[in-house]
């Protein structure tokens, strides 16, 4: 797994991670855990789809939500669920209310770190489920896939009103 990166409005803190689980409002996105995407590069400086999609997609007042950056190291063990086909994620569907849902507390009982859904490469049945998720991202269930973080310079952060 490439190194990742988080975003954020609030300085990272162990003590505040948020054990994912199931969210009747939002059936194919864990509720809590620990949000990061691949690390990109854009002049030397570091990116991620996240800082664009903030920084493009949503209003202004959103952006407090660039303050902080991390690079996070993934330990080379780690093991994550890549979703790109409905058949990656079959095992964990149950039906709420007569819509498909996945059962994200079932994922982290078989023993994943993260789940990894890529939305550029997704088929199109899969880019229908996870329409809420917006660009590539990783959703982490737990803080022991990493073994190493920092914070990462403004100096060394994309400006994106270049």
């Amino acid at each position: 797994m490439k190194k990742q990166i988080m975003f954020s409005a609030m300085p990272f803190n162990i003590d505040c991670f948020d054990k994912p689980r199931n969210d009747d409002r939002k059936a194919y996105k864990p509720f809590g855990g620990l949000w990061t995407c691949d690390i990109e590069k854009m002049d030397g400086k570091y990116t991620s789809c996240w800082q664009r999609f903030v920084w493009n997609d949503l209003p202004a007042n959103y952006r407090y939500r660039l303050d902080h950056c991390y690079e996070f190291t993934p330990k080379e063990d780690v093991r994550v669920l890549y979703v790109e086909r409905i058949r990656d994620i079959d095992d964990f569907f149950f039906e709420r209310k007569y819509i498909p849902t996945i059962n994200w507390e079932k994922v982290i009982d078989a023993g994943y770190d993260g789940v990894y859904f890529n939305k550029e490469n997704s088929s199109y049945a899969v880019d229908d489920l996870f329409s809420s998720w917006d660009f590539t991202s990783t959703c982490w269930f737990n803080l022991d896939w990493f073994s190493d973080f920092r914070k990462i310079p403004k100096d060394e952060i994309y400006d994106c009103r270049m």
